[in-house]
């Protein structure tokens, strides 16, 4: 038996802390032989699989730097194969890594990519995440990798790769840091005779915000303006590539909306779809390679597909499906099974998502283990378990009523609540259907709430019959839903003033202005609809916070301003990050339902990301709402002066995303948000002008001079009348004249 495999039968199936003892314990000398014999025993040898296995787990869980420098050593000496390297952990761990695991992690998947395992789709993800890092060095690493991975004489790569690569570029230019812009520039020259439309125009967006030579030359190679057209998903700017779309359902005057019945689509927007949603799981090999490929951030329809597959082929053949889930059972759990190495774990096995359908699939496989898991979390009806965020309990129960079906041997023919469309909607025939596949058996009670969560709010009246004529309980709960219509909660929106615990010391305190939102549910309603329409601004330490807001807006796709009153308790802690979680605003605006000051407020925080990437997704919001004449009318300019005031967005970032968006074509939604701001905004007399109110004042006299707008602002005409010659009072004299001509 070598060195390795001596070391790794002591820690086979045991906690990651082991490994963490040995490589802590040993010096450089023997950890030195120890990477040795592990290089020499290749990739079929055992000890090498378990140890680079532990390793991987351990720098994905991440920890202080004393802590994991032992592993960062034994990594880089061991030097793991591209086979051997879980690619998409690794990308995910780029935006929030600390900066010697993340430059590790570069150097780890441009090995991988050398050999091959790294897609287009990884690979934009990677150095995309990379040029927002603030740290100088990644960014050049992200500019290297560029460079290396398109080479100047042989054939270049694929499309694909090629976009990939200048969304990262253009993120650099529309950074415009001089330690990186000529450089930017320059890959970008080199790119653009093999770029598509949708890299072009992020070239072009970002390219407008420079001056002098860098814009000039990216000018000759990629052009200037020109209208947005459709070309795919990716980084975008902030008013980034759609596909058009006309008309939409009507917003109703509901809840405090103030989108009219009698809004007209407003002509000539281009909206970015949803991505359309795939064909169910056919095979039981199908869903065990769809469950190996699931990734910690794919969007929620992609597990809303595969735990329907589940529960269907569970119920169809569960000895087939089980023995098709065999192998991926064997690579992603302990042997033998220790439930203590989860329930200890910060892995979240008893929240994250993926980890709750991977502990479905356990289910199928081997019951018993799943027992024991569930045992060791006190998984049980009433429970206590951690406070989740918004609707996110309500998302883990209908995993885990799914993993004690299927503990306790039971099935079910079909899952009621998998969507039909991609806003999360569930088509009422389709569920008439699935109810009568159901017979007599009872739904999961989760299931059949979320179901009916998803109807849309207007149903066709042959389809209510066929619902009235179910003789089942959850038969009857739907008719009475389709009967009465879907009930709106009052949703109220304030800026309150909060004690918060500060973050670097936790006895110290402050008091903040922020955004908050109140629901409160309409009479009759009870049970799970009654609790997600309930909200109330909390005394916590903390503000809220939640990794899955992507989720929220399909679990009520039909109540558009109560998922955003949740949405608004959590975007604010995720404004300076790079996860993506302003996407849930997209998804939002394609939803149903009233639409008020929740949404506004919502829409307004996103539109202040740090990241222009990310305020794109607030942009498409905008574009979507406006295009199907559901903008929420003066509601976001009223959140955008509070918020200003309140110090919870930066004015300077909000205009740069509502150029894009005027420019996008929502020059009228844009100037009725900007009016509805602007006496908000503008200081009293013997104040001085904010930052960045110079800027804003020029873009709605862009908008208003777009839209016709004509009228006096009150109180722009009392800061115009004063003394000053102010960038702020200049763009206000030239606002108003334009009003008023």
């Amino acid at each position: 038996m070598t060195h390795g495999e001596d070391v790794a039968a002591r820690f086979t199936g045991s906690e990651v802390r082991g490994l963490a003892a040995l490589l802590s314990a040993v010096g450089d000398a023997e950890r030195g032989r120890l990477a040795a014999s592990l290089r020499e025993a290749g990739e079929t040898g055992e000890a090498r699989r378990v140890l680079i296995g532990h390793c991987a787990g351990r720098l994905l869980a991440g920890g202080d730097e004393a802590s994991l420098v032992p592993f960062v050593r034994f990594w880089r000496e061991t030097e793991p194969e591209a086979g051997e390297i879980p690619v998409a952990d690794f990308v995910r761990l780029l935006p929030r890594a600390d900066g010697f695991v993340a430059q590790l992690a570069v150097e780890t998947l441009r090995r991988a990519d050398a050999g091959g395992a790294l897609g287009d789709d990884l690979f934009g993800e990677a150095v995309g995440a990379l040029v927002f890092r603030l740290e100088k060095r990644l960014v050049a690493a992200a500019l290297t990798w560029i460079s290396d991975t398109m080479p100047r004489k042989a054939a270049l790569p694929a499309r694909g790769r090629v976009d990939a690569a200048l969304d990262a570029v253009a993120a650099v230019l529309a950074q415009a840091d001089p330690a990186h812009l000529d450089r930017a520039v320059r890959l970008a020259l080199r790119l653009a005779p093999h770029a598509g439309e949708r890299a072009r125009e992020a070239v072009r967006a970002a390219a407008e915000e420079l001056t002098g030579e860098p814009r000039e030359r990216l000018a000759a190679a990629y052009g200037t303006g020109g209208p947005r057209e459709d070309a795919g998903d990716g980084q975008r700017s902030d008013a980034g590539p759609r596909a058009r779309e006309d008309g939409g359902p009507r917003a109703r005057e509901d809840g405090g909306a103030r989108a009219r019945e009698d809004a007209a689509p407003a002509a000539g927007i281009a909206v970015r779809p949803l991505p359309a949603l795939p064909a169910p799981i056919a095979s039981p090999a199908e869903l065990a390679a769809e469950l190996t490929a699931l990734g910690w951030d794919d969007p929620p329809a992609r597990f809303e597909r595969i735990l329907a597959g589940l529960v269907e082929l569970a119920h169809r053949d569960r000895p087939a499906l089980a023995e098709a889930l065999r192998p991926w059972w064997r690579r992603n759990w302990n042997d033998p099974f220790d439930a203590g190495t989860y329930v200890n774990s910060i892995s979240g096995y008893d929240r994250e998502i993926r980890s709750l359908l991977a502990r479905c699939a356990l289910a199928v496989v081997s019951p018993e283990d799943s027992r024991d898991l569930s045992a060791g979390f006190g998984e049980r009806p009433g429970a206590w378990r951690r406070r989740e965020e918004g609707p996110q309990a309500f998302v883990q129960e209908r995993y885990r009523e799914v993993i004690r079906m299927l503990e306790q041997g039971g099935s079910r023919p079909v899952l009621l609540a998998a969507p039909t469309e991609p806003t999360g909607h569930v088509d009422a025939e389709t569920l008439v259907d699935r109810l009568e596949r159901l017979g007599d058996a009872e739904p999961l009670p989760a299931d059949l709430e979320q179901a009916l969560l998803r109807l849309p709010r207007e149903v066709a009246p042959e389809t209510a019959g066929r619902a009235a004529a179910l003789t089942s309980a959850a038969g009857r709960a739907l008719a009475a839903r389709l009967g009465h219509g879907p009930a709106d909660p009052v949703v109220t929106c304030r800026v309150e003033t909060m004690e918060r615990t500060d973050r670097y010391h936790h006895l110290l305190r402050h008091k903040v202005r922020e955004m908050h939102a109140t629901v409160v549910p309409p009479g009759g309603v009870a049970g799970t609809p009654a609790a997600l329409f309930t909200l109330a601004p909390e005394g916590t330490p903390y503000p809220g916070f939640s990794p899955d807001l992507a989720w929220w807006p399909g679990v009520m796709p039909s109540h558009r301003e109560v998922a955003a009153a949740h949405l608004l308790e959590c975007l604010p802690s995720c404004m300076e990050d790079t996860d993506g979680q302003t996407a849930a605003l997209h998804a939002l605006a394609h939803g149903d339902g009233p639409v008020g000051r929740a949404t506004g407020a919502a829409l307004v925080i996103g539109l202040g990301h740090r990241i222009p990437a990310q305020r794109a997704h607030a942009v498409d919001a905008l574009l979507t709402l406006a295009a199907r004449g559901q903008a929420p009318g003066e509601d976001p300019g009223w959140a955008l002066a509070e918020l200003v005031r309140a110090d919870v967005v930066k004015l300077n970032r909000v205009t740069a995303a509502l150029g894009g968006a005027v420019h996008a074509g929502a020059h009228a939604q844009v100037w009725a948000m900007l009016a509805a701001a602007l006496p908000g905004l503008l200081p009293a007399q013997g104040e001085k002008a904010r930052a960045g109110l110079a800027d804003l004042l020029a873009l709605a006299s862009s908008a208003a001079a777009l839209s016709g707008a004509r009228g006096e602002v009150p109180a722009l005409a009392a800061f115009a009348s004063r003394r000053g010659s102010s960038r702020a009072a200049e763009a206000a004299r030239a606002l108003h004249r334009l009003l008023t001509a």
